[in-house]
């Protein structure tokens, strides 16, 4: 079968690595299994507080884009910070706002640049 498209945008597949996948840190089952669980807000780790994730490896409700890593990145050394220093997660860790952007080429030298927050 043959379709006709005007704009075609393909991605490679995606999955944390084979050791995560394996490890108690992943989802154990369905299709968050090949992620590591994390917090979508503080990107921690529900069940190992010393834990953080972004990126590719994160079971996050945003797409792995460089863009949400350079977002996530900030939060994730804040959080570690607060939690080296003590203080209360609840009231001190910043949190991630599920931006993400992906450039869409469209011509030589153009794109589109799509912005996106959950």
């Amino acid at each position: 079968m043959v379709l006709p498209y005007g704009l075609l945008h393909v991605t490679p597949p995606i999955s944390a690595p084979d050791f995560i996948k394996r490890s108690p840190l992943a989802h154990s089952d369905g299709p968050q299994a090949v992620w590591l669980k994390a917090d979508p807000n503080t990107l921690q780790h529900p069940e190992y507080p010393n834990v953080f994730s972004v990126g590719d490896v994160a079971a996050l409700p945003t797409s792995k884009t460089g863009a949400a890593i350079r977002k996530q990145a900030p939060v994730v050394v804040h959080n570690l910070l607060a939690l080296r220093d003590g203080k209360d997660p609840a009231r001190s860790f910043t949190r991630y706002d599920g931006y993400m952007s992906c450039p869409i080429v469209t011509g030589y030298g153009k794109l589109i640049l799509a912005e996106f927050k959950l």
